[in-house]
């Protein structure tokens, strides 16, 4: 019952705006360069991503409706000699005009899940702002160390990938049985 509340209080994620399909993939170079060069189009400048011209790239996923990119998302990838460990989560941000129509949602799960498949098992994100923080908070992440959420300052999150998977497979299948059933 506490399950079906929260979900109907989450906004649905969009698959199109403006008829246009939205998807979400890895950035190449040059859109990473026009990222660059456009970041006054976004709500949040892409400083933090490592997009201002460098040497050293870190992955960003964009959001595209059609060929637009309407929204990014930067990491920090982790690793050790056995692959692939954690996430940091360096940025993300909505074109202006797009904001409050569940993209930060979409463009969360989708590169939550992109991640998860490269064998990716934690994302950590930092929060600044009090928006910030509820908006993390609603996609499940959690406080550090159990630490709470304050006003001011910054809150590191913390979404254990592996778990969310194994959660998300879990209630497919309820769902499954209850359709079936």
């Amino acid at each position: 019952m506490q399950q079906n509340e929260t979900l109907n209080k989450r906004r649905p994620r969009p698959n199109r705006i403006d008829g246009e399909k939205l998807v979400v993939r890895l950035a190449r170079p040059k859109e990473e360069d026009w990222l660059a060069k456009n970041h006054e189009l976004f709500l949040e400048p892409p400083i933090a991503l490592g997009l201002i011209p460098s040497k050293e790239r870190r992955p960003v996923f964009i959001l595209l409706k059609g060929r637009e990119i309407i929204g990014y998302r930067g990491f920090t990838l982790i690793h050790d000699a056995s692959g692939p460990i954690s996430a940091h989560g360096s940025g993300m941000s909505i074109r202006k005009g797009y904001e409050r129509r569940g993209l930060g949602q979409l463009l969360d799960g989708r590169s939550k899940a992109l991640l998860h498949k490269l064998g990716y098992n934690g994302l950590q994100i930092t929060a600044r702002n009090i928006d910030a923080k509820r908006f993390w908070k609603r996609q499940g992440y959690h406080p550090v160390n159990g630490k709470k959420m304050t006003e001011h300052g910054s809150t590191n999150f913390y979404l254990n990938l592996r778990k969310e998977r194994e959660k998300s497979r879990a209630n497919k299948l309820k769902l499954g049985r209850r359709v079936r059933g």
